[in-house]
């Protein structure tokens, strides 16, 4: 009620303000329909008021002024500008069937005989054609010489010269108005329930409107009484009209409609997910889960509680991951009346979302929320529809190849292929990589978003033969040289890891490590102070139609929805289910949580 007020006040104000002399405004015209009959335009080169030239006087280098029309440079005062009064003179069917184009006394021609040159009492005639995709462009034609290519353009700069020149010349027209334009009560909004929209000008005009999506005219719907929006999309257009027939410039507003969102909860802990493109309040018994990352080692996700209160504004454009308390009652989430607050931080290369009916991209895997292929597991699995329905969330991973890092031979896979880097960024390869021979080194290239060399490791009773893409091996020669060994079986390297998870391949008590000060990969001592132990990741062919591979979730704090969390914060003897329901003791086995994180009874 206090925004009605307020925005009262705000017409009286306008009111007020619309009692001034009207002050001359110059708006483009882009069609046909809104070329006035007899009012005043400017022509110009471009379709903008700041660049460009405006047609102006005629010459008077010559007798009977024939010949070429001045320009003025923009951008210019106002008060300089020239303008052209355009007449529509209508033919026996009531349509247009020329226009007349004058300054002053001077109606604009083309003189006989010489087709560039223009005059002020021959071929008087006027066409104009608008031009499709041309930011509102027409062409003018002399209706006498239509037959001819030649149309009413500068094709000059350097002259500064209008005239009749060959091509398809386009112009660009701006209608001086005089008359104000309605002013709207409501500027641009979404909303959801049915809102009413008032029209104002000063005492003297008359408005009319549509809501059509076509331009207004004195034949559209008079103004009477506030338009009710509702139910749909609605861009309401409008103009002011003067007793005389002269018109304001059009004015609209579009009021964008945003129906409640629907989300359907499965699995044991009743999820779902939702993507808005507008802000939407949590309704009750829900929470708001955020995707802030994934541990490929354990297959899982890492998550925050956003909101678990009811009426919490959910910004828009975020994925998030919906908890309720049943999966008989779908969650409705109607938009937000407060302003949106701050987009939250989440995983954005991995969790997203769409607000439309979408193919899932064609550059990535896709995985939905469901159940797994066995129907055992509910969790983020492999996307197998066409379509990604509207208002839902995913997981994307790359196309082609995700990497794992080995930190021992207990998750080491024989003869696979892996890659050598110099960083390990939360468990992703990062840093240098090792790639192929140059003369008694490995080069090192740093880790883009292109695949990085691979090497196949082959376990045998002696170690792991390690090969290049063309099946060559690596093989100790001296010091801290490495050589390239094309025997069929070459060398085995010793392969074991520190308490970092770095990887020691050791050859003749030497290991293969990286040079920082020389930027490759040779066989080091560890007492070298400029080298580094690389990190040793496998890598895996992500199958998109594979039901496998998927995310299990791991809640990383109690929900506390349906009151089951209360009043106190979690501490140190206070212990909850991972569905936030409070426990009296601990259990004794399984998962629960205790001060905000997950633990496991042993």
């Amino acid at each position: 009620m206090k925004t009605k007020y307020k925005l009262r006040g705000l017409m009286s104000l306008i009111g007020l303000i619309l009692l001034l002399p009207a002050q001359a405004r110059y708006v483009q015209v882009t069609s046909l329909e809104e070329i006035t009959s007899g009012a005043q335009y400017l022509i110009t080169s471009e379709p903008t008021l700041e660049r460009g030239c405006i047609m102006s006087n005629m010459l008077t280098n010559m007798d009977d002024k024939q010949g070429k029309l001045k320009s003025i440079e923009l951008p210019t005062d106002e008060s300089k500008y020239k303008t052209w009064e355009i007449v529509a003179n209508s033919g026996s069917t009531g349509a247009v069937d020329y226009y007349t184009i004058r300054r002053n006394t001077n109606i604009l021609g083309v003189l006989d005989g010489d087709g560039t040159d223009l005059n002020v009492a021959t071929n008087l005639m006027w066409l104009i054609e608008a031009v499709k995709g041309a930011s509102g462009g027409f062409l003018i034609k002399n209706k006498v010489q239509s037959n001819s290519i030649r149309t009413l353009s500068m094709t000059n700069p350097s002259s500064m010269e209008w005239g009749y020149y060959t091509g398809t010349n386009v112009i660009y027209l701006f209608k001086q108005v005089t008359v104000p334009a309605p002013e709207f009560s409501l500027v641009a909004q979404q909303f959801y329930e049915a809102i009413q929209v008032e029209l104002t000008v000063a005492d003297g005009y008359t408005i009319y409107y549509t809501t059509d999506g076509t331009t207004p005219t004195s034949e559209s719907t008079q103004y009477s009484e506030p338009i009710e929006i509702s139910g749909a999309t609605t861009t309401v257009k409008a103009i002011a009209v003067e007793a005389d027939g002269t018109t304001s410039e059009v004015v609209e507003q579009t009021y964008t409609y945003c129906p409640p969102i629907v989300v359907n909860l499965g699995g044991e802990d009743h999820l779902g997910t939702l993507y808005s493109a507008y802000p939407v309040q949590l309704p009750a018994n829900a929470a708001a889960w955020l995707i802030t990352g994934k541990d490929d080692a354990t297959a899982t996700l890492q998550l925050q509680c956003y909101a678990d209160e009811a009426g919490t504004v959910l910004p828009a454009e975020v994925p998030y991951l919906i908890q309720g308390t049943s999966n008989d009652e779908p969650l409705n989430f109607v938009l937000s009346t407060p302003p949106p607050v701050e987009k939250p931080d989440y995983a954005d290369d991995l969790f997203k979302g769409t607000a439309e009916r979408v193919t899932p991209p064609a550059n990535a895997h896709i995985l939905g929320l469901g159940y797994n292929k066995n129907e055992t597991a509910f969790g983020f699995y492999p996307f197998v529809g066409e379509y990604i329905a509207a208002n839902r969330a995913y997981l994307t991973l790359p196309k082609g190849a995700t990497y794992r890092l080995i930190t021992s031979m207990e998750n080491f896979v024989n003869d696979a292929q892996y890659i050598l880097v110099t960083e390990n960024n939360n468990g992703q390869p990062a840093g240098y990589y090792a790639g192929e021979f140059d003369t008694d080194k490995l080069k090192a290239y740093p880790v883009t978003d292109e695949e990085p060399y691979l090497w196949t490791f082959t376990q045998n009773s002696e170690g792991v033969q390690i090969r290049d893409k063309k099946g060559y091996g690596i093989e100790y020669t001296d010091g801290t040289s490495i050589k390239q060994s094309q025997m069929t079986s070459p060398e085995s390297w010793t392969i074991a890891f520190d308490n970092e998870g770095h990887c020691k391949l050791g050859n003749n008590e030497r290991l293969l490590q990286y040079s920082g000060n020389y930027t490759y990969f040779k066989n080091y001592t560890i007492d070298y102070s400029d080298v580094t132990l690389p990190y040793l990741f496998l890598r895996e062919e992500v199958d998109a139609s594979s039901q496998a591979a998927g995310y299990a979730l791991r809640l990383e704090r109690p929900v506390g929805i349906g009151g089951t969390r209360g009043a106190e914060a979690p501490g140190a003897g206070t212990v909850y289910d991972l569905r936030g329901r409070r426990l009296e003791g601990r259990p004794a086995r399984g998962l629960y949580i205790e001060a905000g994180a997950v633990r496991l009874a042993r």
